[in-house]
């Protein structure tokens, strides 16, 4: 028998401030808002060849917004018009659950960017 953590669905804003260093490495912080669109607890169990998943959602005693503090540190390739990489970490401020304290979400990022029509513009001869 297996038991799944919590699952939810969120969509979560990032509003993060970024400086560079000359030498592309660069710092970022901010808020990130999140907003929780559904969300449950799934149990799974195969006992004698007999598989059950059991899925109870839980959305009432969960709290709809999530509201935190990002930092995080990277670096960008390519003279800083390339591909970064980086990493950050989320320390949440609201409870997840309503009627629970310490239930504040936490985790680590891994991430790489990759830049869509940074290029500079090429001005056209009259």
């Amino acid at each position: 028998m297996s038991i799944l953590p919590e699952s939810d669905f969120c969509f979560i804003v990032p509003a993060l401030a970024k400086y560079k260093l000359d030498n592309h490495i660069y710092f970022e912080a901010g808020p990130q808002f999140g907003l929780m669109h559904k969300a449950w607890v799934e149990y799974n169990s195969d006992v004698d060849g007999k598989d059950a998943r059991i899925r109870q959602y839980n959305k009432d005693m969960i709290n709809k917004l999530d509201v935190g503090a990002v930092g995080g540190l990277g670096y960008q390739f390519m003279n800083g018009k390339g591909i970064s990489i980086g990493v950050k970490y989320y320390y949440g401020f609201v409870n997840v659950y309503k009627d629970k304290s310490g239930t504040k979400n936490n985790s680590w990022f891994l991430k790489a960017n990759i830049p869509i029509g940074a290029g500079k513009k090429e001005t056209a001869a009259n």
